[in-house]
């Protein structure tokens, strides 16, 4: 087990060394996005019609809008994450990313239950030609499927960023964006599925991002847990606990909600 990350009681002193070895992985993970949306967008191009890069264009950039709200997940878990690592209450740590993940699911659970008034309300913002709406739609619904890997994967990200673990972000979103390239040249160029490929690779590539960080997860927690360490529902649901996550998500929320819309304006123009 010597080679799982530890949580250090003691806090160690802030140089920039430090700085950089925390802010470089998040850098390189960054850099994947765009990286990974030129090759989508390369790809889908070559199916000879600009009909599918604006479906896709606006499928992403409403399932953009709708997860990106919620960013709060990752935020909020990242800070309160270091908190508990600061106050040496490894036993709260680990309940933060429990607490997380069953926020994430609630939210995920409520989209994709709601996901085509949401599809119809978002659409009728863009107001694309009725071609690109249809596939767009269909984009939207198969990546509905991925709202749950969505969201668990922002909040392990805040998790393993409120421990200085930023590498298992940097593993995680290289992974992401290795397979879903990966998948969008079978389904796409080698299966001929069009749009509907581009979105079940992403999806796929979500969840497989999802299983890594998931294991990630299970090996610190194994690392740093409590002997006496048991799940504790009553622990995980308590109100004032709650209630100190809603209140720092609500604002966050309100800032996210005005961020992606400024960004969903832009795309609508």
């Amino acid at each position: 087990m010597a080679s799982i990350d530890q949580a250090k009681p003691a806090t160690p002193p802030i140089t920039y060394h430090r700085v950089c070895a925390i802010a470089l992985p998040v850098m390189l993970s960054n850099a994947t996005i765009p990286l990974q949306g030129a090759i989508d967008t390369a790809i889908i191009g070559n199916l000879g019609s600009q009909v599918f890069l604006a479906a896709v264009a606006l499928g992403a950039a409403l399932f953009a809008f709708y997860t990106g709200m919620f960013n709060f997940l990752h935020m909020s878990t990242s800070g309160l994450t270091a908190q508990a690592l600061g106050a040496g209450n490894s036993r709260r740590v680990i309940n933060t990313l429990l607490r997380a993940l069953i926020i994430a699911a609630a939210i995920a659970v409520g989209l994709f239950v709601l996901q085509y008034p949401l599809t119809h309300l978002g659409l009728a913002f863009f107001e694309g030609s009725e071609p690109a709406e249809a596939l767009a739609a269909t984009y939207f619904q198969i990546r509905a499927f991925g709202f749950p890997a969505e969201f668990a994967n922002y909040a392990l990200i805040g998790w393993f960023a409120g421990q200085e673990l930023t590498r298992r972000l940097l593993e995680m979103q290289v992974l992401i964006s290795a397979l879903n390239i990966t998948f969008n040249l079978i389904f796409v160029l080698g299966f001929g599925w069009g749009v509907e490929g581009v979105a079940l690779g992403t999806v796929l590539a979500s969840y497989c991002g999802l299983s890594l960080g998931l294991w990630r997860a299970w090996r610190q927690s194994y690392a740093i847990r409590p002997p006496d360490w048991r799940l504790d529902w009553q622990r995980l649901m308590n109100r004032a606990e709650l209630r100190q996550v809603m209140s720092l998500n609500r604002d966050l929320f309100i800032r996210s909600l005005l961020l992606v819309f400024c960004f969903t304006w832009i795309t609508r123009l």
